[in-house]
This record gives C-alpha cells, structure tokens and sequence, in this order.
C-alpha cells in the first residue's frame, strides 16, 4: 500500500470516529432514534423504562406481547429498560397463575412502576370444614371461627380453631334457654376469647358472655352492655378517644374528652327518616355517614357533609395499610384515599376512583391486601386491583357450586390475610381454601 494509500485510509478513519463517537455518546446516555414518532415527539428522544415487581416471584414479563425478561428470585422484581415514550401493553405471567395485563405509559428520562402485582391461583383446592352450617363468625384475630349448626335438638355453637385445625362444639340451644330461644346477635370480645351473645327469649333480650377456648366453658348471664351513644342519637363511632355521634336533628357531634361539651361537625343536618338506617366511620378525620342507601361525607376542610355516593350497599372498609377505604353499591366497587400516596399512581387525600362495575349483585366486600379487594358477585369470589391505570386487572378465585335458592341463608366468605385462608360459605357448608401467591 503506498503512502496516498494509506493517508486516504487514515482520514477516513478519522472522519469514521468523528461521525460514530457522538452516537456512541449518546446511546450510552439512553437516546435512541424515535421511528415512527408518536404524537409529535422528537426524532431522537431519551429511552425511559417499566419497573415491575410481582407475587409470585420468577414471573415472565412480557413487552407488547414479547418475553422481555423474568423477575428475579429474591425480590420478584425486574427494570426493562431503553423503551421509547409511548404506551406499552404489559403482561405478567406464570404458570399455574392468572395472567395479569394492563396498558402503561413510558415517558423520557422516567421509569414508570407497576411494583404491586398479584398473579391469583388458577384453581383453588376448597376442603370442607362442617357441614349444616346456619352462620359463621371469624374471631377479631383471624384464628378462631364460631359456627351456629343446626340439629334435631335445635342448634348449637362450635369453634373452629385455625391454627391447630380443630372443631370442637361450644354450648347448645339449651344453655341458654329452655323455650327455644334464639340468637339475635353474636360478637367476639376485642381480645377474641370470649363471644357476647344476645338471646331472644319469649320476647325478652336476654345477654351472655361464653369464653371461645378449646376447653367447654358454660354461657354467663350478663346485663345489657352500656352504650357510649347519647340518648337519641341515631348511629355512634369513635376515633380513638374522640367519639361522633348523629343526634336526632342530624347534626353530628364530636366529643373530644378534654372538652366539657360536644362540638358541631357541620353546621347543616343529615336528612332525618324514622324509616331509615343511619350509620357512622370515622377514619383520619375523614367522617363518613350512611343515611338510608345514601353516603355522606365530611373531610378536613369542609364546611358540611356532602353525598358522595348512592346506592350504598357496604360498609366503609379500611385498607390495611391505613390509607384508603372501599365502598360498594348492588353493581360498583370505589375506593377514595384518606391519605396521600406519593409512589406511583400518585393520589391526593379524598381522591375518589372507580373500581369495577359488575353484572352480579355484589354481596360481600373486604380487602384482600393494601391494593386489591375481595368481594363475592353472585357465587363468584374475585379479586380487583386498585390501580385504575388502564385495566382494572380482576380475578375470579372461587365459584360457590350447587343451587342455594333452596337455602334461607346467603353464601358469604371470610378472609384471613395473615394466614392467607379463604373461608367460603355456600349457606350450608364451610369450606377452606389457601390462596397461595408467593
């Protein structure tokens, strides 16, 4: 090779590492050519990623239908980098699982996080737990369960207990009256070693305490429990020490303890119906009111109650973790935040978001955890997602089998999230089932 040769040689090296270093430069840096551009973006964009962590762990994720990568074995988590900003179909699957899925949005310079994914078994394995069951009663603690059985000699109370896995009966029918008297109400004690009963005999009220151990203990007669609510309030709840009541106006009140007299939640009144239930929560200061089928309420800041909700058929359930509650009509499930959230989706305290609407009566609602509820839809037991980012991602656990039209009571569930039970009632038997998502 001559010398012109090789000079020509030499600067197209040059003139080659000059055009390919600033490339190189920025594709280490996250830029990347952006074809075809979305919506007006740049031709060269910096790259974002998607942030997924899932239960079970080592779950495959998938990119527009592609396998990106799978979550790793000590944290269940994985980043799939370098995308550029658009929305992306995400799905997260594993064997034995149901799948999860759901459009996300990739913006530069950013990593969005789906970092609360559950995958629900397929199928669960329900064992029966007693049968000719009337109601069943989970214990505050989640480990015991009382159960109302019916038999030729009337019906008698047992104790399921969850962690030894042992059935044992309580007390009968003629423990408590000779007359055929019958339970109004069953309530365990806060500390879940006892039950209060009360009893309708003859037309009287009658009230016993009976201690739910193992051991057979006979039911004590007690007198009618005293009630913090004042004379003529309609509905009562307390918020630690400091207790709110509906007086007979429809006024709420609040009784902090350091004050001598009740002060005025809101100056304007609850609509007053002698026909009508009413009922109380108070959670951060967030006070929620049921009057009739009508929500109501008062967060901090207001000047009065206003109705958020129609058509109430739940109670106003807490999250777990404290942040947020859920509430249900006949078809909808919602959730409203009575505390910031700052990861991602970010929500503000009082944010309101729809859930799932159903084509079955919703009959039962609880949480499973701090991100998905549990709630019985005509004899289906499914789960919901609370992010509404996209899809809501639902998930059928279980179906209550068999035709209960014939039955007077209504199938129900019970949730034990420590020990991670379902307990499924079809109105007649009791049935367990483990929801295993590790």
């Amino acid at each position: 090779m001559n010398s012109k040769n090789r000079t020509v040689l030499f600067f197209s090296f040059v003139a080659l590492f000059f055009l390919a270093a600033p490339t190189l430069v920025l594709y280490s840096q996250g830029y990347r050519v952006n074809w075809p551009p979305v919506g007006g973006q740049k031709l060269v964009v910096k790259t974002g990623g998607i942030f997924v962590k899932a239960t079970p762990k080592q779950a495959d994720v998938y990119i527009n239908g592609n396998l990106a990568k799978k979550t790793d074995f000590f944290f269940g988590s994985c980043l799939v980098e370098n995308l550029l900003p658009r929305n992306y179909e995400v799905a997260v699957k594993k064997d034995g699982y149901q799948s999860w899925q759901k459009t996300l949005p990739v913006q530069e310079k950013q990593v969005t996080e789906a970092k609360r994914i559950v995958l629900f078994p397929q199928t669960l394995t329900l064992s029966a737990l007693a049968k000719n069951i009337d109601s069943f009663f989970p214990s505050p603690d989640s480990s015991k369960i009382a159960l109302k059985q019916n038999s030729s000699q009337g019906w008698e109370l047992s104790i399921y207990d969850i962690n030894n896995n042992v059935l044992s009966q309580l007390a009968t029918e003629d423990d408590f009256s000779k007359s055929g008297g019958q339970i109004q109400s069953l309530d365990w004690a806060k500390d879940s070693l006892s039950i209060n009963l009360v009893i309708l005999d003859g037309g009287q009220k009658k009230y016993f305490n009976i201690g739910a151990q193992i051991a057979p203990s006979k039911p004590e007669s007690t007198l009618a429990p005293a009630s913090d609510a004042p004379t003529g309030s309609l509905a009562f709840a307390s918020s630690g020490l400091t207790q709110y009541y509906i007086g007979p106006d429809g006024i709420v009140f609040k009784k902090d303890p350091l004050e001598s007299a009740p002060a005025k939640v809101s100056e304007t009144p609850l609509p007053t119906d002698k026909d009508i239930a009413y009922k109380l929560w108070v959670f951060d200061q967030f006070v929620f009111a049921k009057a009739g089928a009508d929500l109501y309420l008062y967060q901090p800041g207001s000047t009065q109650f206003v109705k958020i909700f129609n058509d109430l058929e739940s109670d106003v359930v807490l999250s777990p973790d404290a942040k947020k509650v859920a509430y249900a009509s006949n078809s909808e499930i919602w959730t409203m935040y009575i505390r910031e959230k700052t990861d991602q989706p970010k929500k503000s305290a009082g944010d309101k978001e729809f859930v799932a609407r159903l084509s079955k009566k919703i009959t039962g609602l609880s949480w499973f955890d701090s991100d998905y509820v549990i709630f019985l839809t005509g004899n289906s037991i499914k789960t919901a997602e609370i992010d509404d980012r996209g899809s809501v991602n639902i998930a059928n656990l279980a179906d209550i089998a068999g035709d209960q039209t014939g039955s007077p009571n209504p199938p129900t569930f019970a949730w034990n999230a420590a020990d991670k039970d379902l307990f499924i009632f079809d109105g007649s038997t009791l049935y367990q089932a483990q929801v295993n998502t590790d």
